[in-house]
Order: C-alpha cells, then structure tokens, then sequence
C-alpha cells in the first residue's frame, strides 16, 4: 500500500498478524460490497403478466428496437413498469430505506397528473404488503425470484399504489410532522411508513449480479 499524494508507503509496526492472517481460510461477510465490486449489473426481470425481459431486451427497449419479450408484455397490456420507465414523474416525497423494513418508497406525479407510491425491497419484506387479489401474480413472482436467486443474481420487489389527492396530502401532513420531530423520529417515520405502503399491487421483480 502506498500514498502517492504524501510519498508515505504502509509501514508494519509488528509481525504478529502476519502469523494469524496465515491461518484464516474462510471470509464471512453481510454486507453488501464487502466481498464485491459494488457493481451492480441489471441481468433480468419478472414483469406483472409473467413476462420475463432480459439485459438485451432493456437493451433493445433503450435503442427503439423490440425484441419478442418486450413486445409481448406491451400487446399483453402487463408491462405497467415498461410504460412508466419512459415517462416524467414529479418527485413528491421520499420514504427512506431501512432495515427493519428492508424497502424504500418514493411518492411521485406522473405527466397527467396521477399520483403513485412506487416501493422497492426484499420479498420478504415486500410480499406481506401486497393488497387483496394480488396472490396469483406473488406465485407467479416467487417462482421467478428462485430462478434468479439459484443463478447467484440478487433480487428486489417493486411495487406500486396509487394515491388519490386526499390521501397525498394526509401523508404530506404527517412527513411534515414527524420530519419536524426532535425525539423517537426513526420510529415515527417507521410507522408512518409501514402505515403508507400498503394494499401494494406488484410491478416487478428486479434480478442484478454484484460482481466478486
């Protein structure tokens, strides 16, 4: 190890772990970019129909061409998440991630005017939300999850709600309040939140490779 900026390389004041990195065989970690290049590589998605759209179908999308897959979610009429990743959304508020909730959420306006809680997260933590009806599109998920999961790829939900104007501005009142709290604001905001996402209808299913 060396820093160019001060000429001062790694100086080791002692010998003795030396002697005890020789004798470690496994690396334990859980943190994400620990072990990896911090690389995140978009490989495949799940999308609400059952369709399942490839690196080179995004790619093909982002370039105007349409390959089978991508054309086959949009006749079917399924792909809610192909028709908005090409739409202007207004940012209203940000539901922050954390880890008891394993999900985020963002609060955006669309181009005519349509409100949409879109939330991303673990499955397990993602699932459990879902609103009535939705059981057969979850199985459906599942199975492509675990077909992701065996390949060594890494897996997120997306899902969405939409939000009449009533119901945006009450959840704006209460981000008001609990951000202007001086004590107890991360389990306020942790309430708030698990009280927001809810009676989630599923979008997505995200699958990336985190390269070694």
């Amino acid at each position: 190890m060396y820093d160019a900026s001060g000429d001062h390389p790694a100086q080791a004041n002692t010998s003795d772990l030396n002697e005890d990195l020789g004798q470690i065989e496994h690396v334990f970690a859980d943190k994400t970019g620990t072990l990896t290049e911090n690389s995140m590589v978009f490989k495949r998605a799940w999308l609400r129909g059952g369709f399942v759209v490839t690196a080179e179908d995004a790619a093909a999308a982002r370039e105007g061409r349409h390959s089978a897959a991508v054309t086959a979610a949009t006749a079917g009429g399924s792909s809610s998440a192909a028709r908005h990743a090409y739409s202007t959304y207004q940012l209203l508020a940000t539901l922050p991630f954390d880890a008891s909730r394993k999900r985020m959420s963002v609060i955006v306006r669309g181009e005519s005017g349509e409100i949409l809680l879109l939330t991303k997260g673990a499955d397990s933590a993602m699932l459990m939300r879902l609103a009535a009806g939705e059981e057969e599109e979850a199985q459906q998920l599942r199975a492509a999850l675990h077909e992701f999961a065996c390949a060594g790829l890494r897996t997120l939900v997306v899902a969405q709600r939409v939000l009449s104007e009533v119901e945006w501005e009450d959840v704006r009142a209460r981000l008001a309040d609990v951000t202007a709290l001086l004590r107890d604001r991360p389990e306020a905001m942790a309430r708030l939140c698990a009280q927001v996402e809810e009676e989630l209808e599923l979008v997505a299913g995200t699958a990336i490779e985190d390269k070694l």
